[in-house]
């Protein structure tokens, strides 16, 4: 049995019935208690009030600031105070480079010890919506990092 916090946003608020559903029926009790968008990162990081969240991650540009964050040791995001060498070597092997060749060949191999060691476990992807007020024209094409998603297939509001 443990709590998690999830947010306040819609979206999250029905992912996270669903997901207690998934644990449920696996026999594990999973709580909800709902947190602030602007709240959530104090709640997880700094007071450490729940064992999980229901909520996105979207990181850093630079794949090393996101990848040390979360998985190095004494990462700021790293709640579960993660640590391990290998990993730590491969993030600073990444950072040391000037090479993309070489930083991307370190970043994917972290990449790689993470999901095998499952310190994440991504249960879906969150396909952002951008907003744009009428008038805004010349928005042809959309951009993101989820291979085979058509970042086209956007909100738009018309008035």
């Amino acid at each position: 049995s443990f709590t998690a916090a999830v947010t306040d946003s819609p979206i999250y608020a029905s992912v996270g019935p669903a997901l207690q559903d998934m644990f449920k029926e696996s026999g594990i009790t999973m709580e909800l208690e709902r947190v602030s968008g602007a709240e959530i990162n104090n709640a997880i990081y700094q007071r450490e009030d729940y064992a999980a969240a229901v909520t996105a991650y979207a990181g850093a540009a630079d794949p090393g600031r996101t990848l040390s964050a979360r998985f190095g040791t004494g990462g700021a995001q790293n709640p579960g105070e993660v640590s391990i060498a290998e990993l730590d070597e491969l993030l600073a092997t990444g950072a040391a480079s000037t090479e993309e060749a070489d930083r991307g060949e370190a970043y994917q191999a972290a990449e790689l010890l993470v999901m095998e060691e499952a310190l994440e476990v991504p249960i879906g992807f969150n396909l952002e919506a951008t907003v744009f007020r009428s008038g805004v024209e010349g928005i042809d094409r959309g951009y993101g990092s989820c291979p085979g998603v058509d970042y086209t297939q956007r909100i738009f509001i018309s008035k």
